[in-house]
C-alpha cells in the first residue's frame, strides 16, 4: 500500500500549497429596512378676534420601508498566526511525502523478500515432489514382493508393513510438499500479478559478499527503514529546534460591493478589513506546544536507537542462522553421501546373500537415501532462507534493479539475487547467464 500512500501524501502536499493561498469570499445581501415610528405632540392654538384658544395634537407619521439588495466580492490574506499555520502544514506534507517515499522503499524490500521466500519454497517443495515420486515409482513393485514373501510365509504381516512405511512416508511428504508449492505459487502470483506455476525456475542462489558483520554495522543507517525513523527523528527535532510561540490569527481582506434599493438608486462601496483573534490563554498554549515538541523529538529518538538496535540484534541472529544452516547442509550432504554408499555397497552384496536378506537390505537403504536426499533438501531450503534474511538486513551488493511493468514493481532478477539472469520470453525466468 506504500505506493497508494505515497500518492495521498504527494495529493496532500499539494492540497496544503492550495489552501495556503489567499482566499477569495463574496456574499450576496437582501434587506428590508423599516424606519422606527416616533409620535409627537405638538401644542396648537388658535386665535379668533381677541380670544385664543389651545388644544394639544398628536401626529403619527406614516412608517417607512426600504428593500435593499447588493453584493461583495473580495479577497483575504492570511498573516500572523494564520500564515505560520499554513507554513506549518505545507511543511508537515512535504515531510510526510519524504516519508511515503522511503515507505514505500522499506516495503519494496520486504516484497523482494517475501518473493524470494515464496520463490525457495515453490522451488525446493518441488524438487521434494519429485523426489518423492521417483520413490513412489517403486511402491507397486515392493509391494508385489512383499505379498508373495508373506504368501511364502517369507515374511511376517508386521515386517511386510514396516517396510511398507517408508513409501506411506513418501506420500505423506509428497502430499505436504505440494501444498506447499501450490501456496507459494499463489503468493508469487500475487506478488508479480503473473501466473509462474508452470515456469522452470533455476535453483536459487544467493549472494552475500556485503553481509560482512561489519560492513553491515557500518552501512546500517543506509537501510530504508533506519533511514525511514531518521527522517521522521529530523522533523521532529527541527520542529523542537525550531518552534516559536503561536502568534494571533489574522487576516487583510480587500473587497467592492454594490447596493441597490427598491427605487432604483444604486452606489457601491470598498473595503479593506484587518481581523485578528487569538486565545486568551494563549501563554498555556504555547508552553503546552513547546512541551509536546520537544516529547515528540524524544520518542523519535528512542524509536531510531531501539529500531538501530533491534537490527544489530537481528543482523546478529541472522548471522548465527546462517552458520549453522550451513552447518546443517553439509551434515544432510554428508548423510546422503552415505546413504548413497551404503545402497552401493547392498547392491553389490545382493548377489552373494540369501535373496529376501539382499532385498530387505536393498530395500531399506532405498528408504535411506529417499530421507536422506529429502532431509538435505529441507536444508538447503533453510539455509536459502536464512541468506534471504540477511539480505534483508544487510541489503543486495548489487545495484537496485529496475521496476518491471508487472504489478508488483519487482524484477524477477531480485527473485535469485546473483547478478544477472536471463530472461526467457516465453516464461519470465529460465536461465541463469553462464
Amino acid at each position: 500500500m506504500s505506493a497508494e500512500d505515497l500518492t495521498a501524501a504527494e495529493a496532500r502536499h499539494r492540497i496544503a500549497v492550495a489552501e495556503a493561498s489567499p482566499r477569495l469570499f463574496g456574499n450576496a445581501l437582501a434587506s428590508t429596512t423599516t424606519d422606527p415610528i416616533r409620535t409627537e405632540r405638538y401644542q396648537v392654538e388658535r386665535i379668533t378676534g381677541d380670544t385664543i384658544t389651545g388644544s394639544r395634537q398628536t401626529l403619527t407619521p406614516e412608517q417607512q420601508r426600504y428593500n435593499r439588495y447588493g453584493a461583495n466580492v473580495g479577497v483575504r490574506f492570511p498573516l500572523f498566526g494564520t500564515r505560520v499555520a499554513h507554513d506549518r502544514k505545507i511543511a508537515a506534507a512535504e515531510e510526510s511525502v519524504a516519508v511515503a517515499r522511503l515507505k514505500d522503499q522499506v516495503e519494496q524490500m520486504e516484497n523482494i523478500k517475501a518473493l524470494r521466500y515464496a520463490y525457495v519454497e515453490r522451488y525446493y517443495r518441488a524438487e521434494q515432489e519429485r523426489l518423492a515420486q521417483n520413490f513412489l515409482n517403486k511402491a507397486e513393485r515392493v509391494d508385489q514382493t512383499l505379498s508373495q514373501r508373506a504368501a511364502a510365509r517369507q515374511l511376517l504381516e508386521s515386517e511386510r508393513r514396516v517396510m511398507q512405511t517408508p513409501f506411506l512416508t513418501a506420500r505423506h511428504f509428497a502430499a505436504a510438499a505440494k501444498a506447499s508449492r501450490t501456496q507459494n505459487v499463489a503468493k508469487m502470483r500475487l506478488l508479480t500479478g503473473r501466473n509462474l506455476d508452470e515456469v522452470q525456475l533455476v535453483e536459487p542462489s544467493f549472494t552475500l559478499d556485503c553481509a560482512v558483520p561489519g560492513l553491515v554495522a557500518d552501512r546500517i543507517d543506509t537501510h530504508p527503514d533506519i533511514r525511514l525513523h531518521n527522517a521522521i527523528l529530523m522533523e521532529k527535532k527541527k520542529q523542537a529546534q525550531q518552534f516559536s510561540p503561536s502568534l494571533p490569527d489574522a487576516g487583510l481582506s480587500l473587497s467592492v460591493g454594490y447596493l441597490k434599493d427598491k427605487e432604483g438608486s444604486s452606489g457601491n462601496n470598498a473595503a479593506i478589513v484587518f481581523d485578528i483573534s487569538m486565545p486568551l490563554s494563549v501563554g498555556e498554549l504555547n508552553r503546552s506546544q513547546k512541551v509536546l515538541a520537544i516529547t515528540e523529538a524524544k520518542k523519535a529518538e528512542l524509536a531510531l536507537n531501539l529500531r538501530r538496535s533491534e537490527y544489530m540484534s537481528a543482523l546478529d541472529k541472522s548471522i548465527g542462522e546462517l552458520d549453522a544452516a550451513q552447518e546443517s547442509e553439509r551434515l544432510t550432504k554428508h548423510k546422503l553421501t552415505t546413504a548413497e554408499e551404503s545402497h552401493r555397497v547392498a547392491r553389490l552384496r545382493s548377489n552373494k546373500g540369501a535373496r529376501g536378506e539382499t532385498s530387505d537390505r536393498l530395500l531399506s537403504s532405498e528408504a535411506e537415501i529417499y530421507y536422506a536426499a529429502n532431509q538435505h533438501i529441507d536444508a538447503k531450503l533453510a539455509l536459502a532462507r536464512a541468506q534471504i534474511d540477511l539480505l534483508g538486513i544487510a541489503q543486495d551488493c548489487r545495484a537496485p534493479v529496475n521496476k518491471t511493468a508487472s504489478d508488483s514493481g519487482i524484477d524477477e532478477a531480485q527473485i535469485i539475487g546473483i547478478g544477472s539472469l536471463q530472461a526467457s520470453s516465453n516464461t519470465g525466468i529460465v536461465s541463469q547467464k553462464d
